[in-house]
């Protein structure tokens, strides 16, 4: 049998050692090429769209407005005013991220396209949201009204994130006639991995309260719509791992429910409603956990 010969039985057919060696090449070439595609996911020239999941943390300051009557039989107590509480947050989202150019592959006139900056899409989940306001009565002399406040949200966020690394041009041309060529290669890098973010948000809150007043007590819940929107900036950190610091404003829409009397006898008028208003420091961590080419491509 010659160098390179393959090996014939007397069926005139491969022998059964050669198509065992030809069936273990194929799934060892097909094992090859199932890793390399897996790893060739990773890589920014095939991976387009994005999965990413983040993870946030940070401070939340409402403004609660409270109103409410209190109905004796009679006087009538009015309660009003508004009380401001901080309070940590955490939560996490599940998105994915596309470059805006691969939403709408289109040409626009005069051979102009949209530019790549990522849009994402979000379900995010925030809790830990726990607020004591403390408002006064409109009639004096009367005690100091406690609410307490409960809140989590769940919401469909949309960001886009514009980059900075355009500003290099223009920053390093003023840097270098005002001070020289000092320290350029750091701005790069720093503006090569920044992004300002920006964008908004509808969904669900639930809001569980309580509120007590010398004798007289109610509580109440509810799940309303609401909305959110914010903007931040964001750092790179590696390929996959992304850092952001930013703003929220959140309205949860307003809790509303009946209280009951204590010394004195209470008509069925007497109610509290609660509307906080909501201001948030967010910082998060944005891993991507699987990328794969534009669908349509």
């Amino acid at each position: 049998m010659g160098i390179g010969m393959e090996s014939y039985d007397r069926a005139g057919g491969p022998s059964a050692g050669t198509r065992g060696d030809h069936r273990l090449g194929r799934c060892l070439l097909g094992l090859a090429a199932l890793v390399l595609g897996l790893t060739g996911l990773a890589e920014p020239a095939s991976a387009d769209w994005r999965l990413y999941t983040t993870a946030d943390i940070g401070y939340s300051v409402a403004i609660g407005d409270a109103d409410g009557v209190i109905d004796f039989a009679p006087p009538t107590l009015n309660l009003g005013g508004d009380d401001t509480d901080v309070s940590p947050l955490v939560g996490g989202a599940f998105g994915i991220a596309i470059p805006m150019d691969e939403i709408a592959p289109i040409e626009l006139p005069r051979g102009w396209r949209l530019p790549d900056w990522d849009v994402r899409g979000e379900i995010e989940a925030i809790g830990l949201r726990e607020y004591e306001f403390k408002t006064d009565p409109v009639a004096a002399g009367q005690g100091r009204v406690l609410t307490e406040v409960d809140n989590w949200t769940v919401m469909a966020n949309f960001w886009v994130d514009v980059p900075l690394r355009g500003l290099y041009r223009p920053i390093s041309w003023t840097s270098s006639r005002l001070f020289g060529r000092w320290r350029l290669r750091t701005l790069k890098y720093a503006l090569d991995r920044t992004t300002i973010y920006m964008g908004a948000g509808v969904g669900v809150a639930y809001l569980d309260a309580k509120t007590s007043e010398a004798d007289n007590k109610g509580n109440g819940d509810d799940y309303n719509f609401a909305w959110q929107a914010g903007a931040g900036f964001g750092f790179q950190v590696s390929d996959r791992v992304n850092l952001s610091l930013g703003y929220r404003y959140l309205d949860p829409d307003s809790v509303e429910y009946d209280l009951v009397g204590g010394s004195l006898p209470l008509n069925g008028q007497s109610t509290f409603e609660i509307d906080p208003e909501i201001h948030e420091a967010r910082a998060a961590v944005r891993v991507e956990i699987w990328d794969f080419a534009t669908p349509w491509r």
